[in-house]
């Protein structure tokens, strides 16, 4: 399984674990997002993906 994969797996798995966790994201060594998952079924993202890029990149 190719590493990309893996993380996108793992995402929805953590996604699945509880019902009030709306996004799941893994990013690399430079604070570069890897993968990246929104739960299916809500009707928006509370940040806007430029937001959301300034918030993981912040989190190192």
């Amino acid at each position: 399984m190719e590493e990309r994969e893996y993380f996108r797996e793992l995402c929805m798995g953590v996604l699945g674990a509880d019902k009030n966790i709306r996004f799941v994201g893994v990013k690399v060594d430079s604070g570069k997002l890897q993968v990246g998952e929104y739960k299916k079924d809500i009707k928006s993202p509370l940040l806007k993906a430029s937001q959301l890029k300034e918030n993981v990149v912040d989190s190192r």
